[in-house]
C-alpha cells in the first residue's frame, strides 16, 4: 500500500513538473511575437550601421608617367548591427551608391544598387562589392554618396 501511494505521488510530481515546463515554453513564442520590430526606412538606423564607398582599383600610370588611371571602379557597402543584443530575421537591405569619374575629357556619373541579406546566423552584418565599370582610362574617381532605398525583415532585441 505504501509503495503504491509513493509511486502515485512520484508520478503526480513528474506530471506536474512536465505541465509547468510545457506552459513556460508556449509562452515564449507569443512573447517573441510581441517583441518583433519590423525594419523600415524610418527606423533601420537604430539597428544598423551602414557605410558605402566608391573607389578605383588596379591603378596604373600611363606610358608617360604623368597620369594615374584605374582599370576598374568598385562600389562597396558594409552593414553591421548597432548592438550585439539585436537578432535579425529575414532581413535584407538595398543600398544605392552614386559615384563620378572622368573618362577622357568627360565627367560621368554612375550608380550601383547592392542588395544584402542580414539573416545569416541571426547577426546583422554583411559586406558586398561590385565592379561598377571596367576600363583603363578612368581617373579622378569621386564617391558622391549613398542611400538606403529599401529594407525588410524584423529584429528582436534581447
Amino acid at each position: 500500500m505504501k509503495k503504491t501511494l509513493s509511486l502515485l505521488l512520484a508520478m503526480l510530481l513528474v506530471l506536474s513538473s512536465m505541465l509547468t515546463l510545457a506552459s513556460c515554453g508556449s509562452g515564449s513564442d507569443s512573447n517573441d511575437e510581441d517583441n518583433k520590430i519590423y525594419l523600415t526606412l524610418e527606423n533601420y538606423e537604430q539597428y544598423l550601421d551602414v557605410s558605402a564607398k566608391y573607389y578605383g582599383e588596379d591603378g596604373v600610370w600611363n606610358s608617360l608617367g604623368k597620369d594615374y588611371y584605374y582599370n576598374k571602379i568598385i562600389s562597396s557597402a558594409s552593414v553591421s548591427s548597432t548592438s550585439p543584443l539585436i537578432k535579425f530575421y529575414n532581413c535584407s537591405i538595398t543600398i544605392k551608391i552614386t559615384g563620378q569619374y572622368e573618362y577622357g575629357s568627360d565627367t560621368k556619373n554612375t550608380t550601383a544598387e547592392l542588395k544584402m541579406s542580414l539573416s545569416l546566423g541571426g547577426t546583422g552584418s554583411a559586406k558586398e562589392d561590385t565592379v561598377t565599370r571596367y576600363s583603363n582610362t578612368l581617373h579622378d574617381i569621386k564617391g558622391i554618396g549613398y542611400e538606403v532605398v529599401s529594407v525588410s525583415g524584423y529584429v528582436i532585441v534581447d
